[in-house]
């Protein structure tokens, strides 16, 4: 049977230590007035993020021992 909580489930998104400073980094690039940063993949020192942006576009953000990049 299911939880009754399982729709609340998907609101909830893999988040890293950075997630906070990569949707900071979206939205000084004008990408999105409230961006979600969603944990991609994780390494020994890095983080990368990617970031709907409101045009449609999406950010890949690499984030490194606490600083975050935009990925061109």
């Amino acid at each position: 049977p299911r939880s009754t909580l399982f729709p609340y489930t998907t609101l909830f998104r893999s988040v890293g230590v950075d997630g906070f400073s990569a949707q900071q980094l979206a939205r000084t690039q004008s990408c999105s007035a409230q961006p979600i940063a969603a944990l991609a993949a994780k390494g020994p020192g890095f983080e990368t993020y990617t970031v709907a942006c409101d045009s449609g576009d999406a950010l890949a953000i690499r984030c490194e021992f606490g600083n975050c990049r935009v990925l061109r």
